[in-house]
């Protein structure tokens, strides 16, 4: 499932796609209305991340550390290697 989820976010990010009219996309993320990929930079507590329940949510890196991690859930967690 990673081998085909890394490949969907691959053409995710070189293109714009429609998440629902994208079959192997859809069967992930299923009815939710946006994907989004989230991840540990200082920026990222500049945002409102209260209204994501209708979203489906990759997080990266150390983002299980943000301080609202529980009530966000995301729906994929991912730990890269560290350098």
């Amino acid at each position: 499932m990673i081998k085909r989820l890394r490949k969907i976010i691959k053409n995710i990010l070189r293109y714009e796609v429609d998440i629902h009219k994208n079959e192997s996309l859809k069967k992930i993320v299923g009815q939710k209305s946006e994907l989004l990929i989230l991840g540990s930079a200082p920026s990222i507590n500049l945002l409102n991340l209260n209204r994501l329940d209708d979203k489906f949510i990759i997080s990266t890196s150390n983002f299980h550390e943000h301080k609202d991690f529980s009530s966000i859930k995301p729906d994929i967690q991912v730990f890269a290697a560290s350098h």
